[in-house]
């Protein structure tokens, strides 16, 4: 998934088939250092691993996805042309819903890419 798209208002995230107001996101992704050094060895040695990502994502409103949730993925980005950024298979690792007495209510989802 790469973040792509010329501005964020406006874009929208569907999750398991159900679409949500997207207020923003973070995708992340970083490489995995695999530890092969041998007792022998002078220095630590690594080699690359499968990359670590995650997505993370604050909603308006309150959501009924939950934390252990599977599905589809999807932010359809707006811009001066449209795109949209797919995972296949989702998993949802947090959910968080919060709201305070004078300010809306939302909701901080994170998800891993899953099988």
């Amino acid at each position: 998934m790469a973040l792509t798209g010329s501005k964020a208002q406006g874009s929208t995230l569907t999750f398991d088939g159900t679409e949500h107001d997207l207020l923003d996101m973070t995708y992340s992704e970083s490489a995995t250092a695999i530890d092969i050094t041998h007792m022998t060895d002078g220095v630590k040695t690594v080699e690359q691993g499968p990359d670590d990502i995650e997505i993370t994502c604050t909603l308006n409103g309150a959501t009924a996805v939950v934390a252990g949730a599977t599905g589809a993925l999807t932010v359809n980005w707006q811009g001066a042309t449209a795109t949209q950024d797919t995972v296949s298979s989702a998993l949802c690792i947090s959910q968080e819903t919060n709201g305070s007495y004078d300010d809306k209510v939302t909701s901080s989802l994170t998800f891993k890419p899953g099988i």
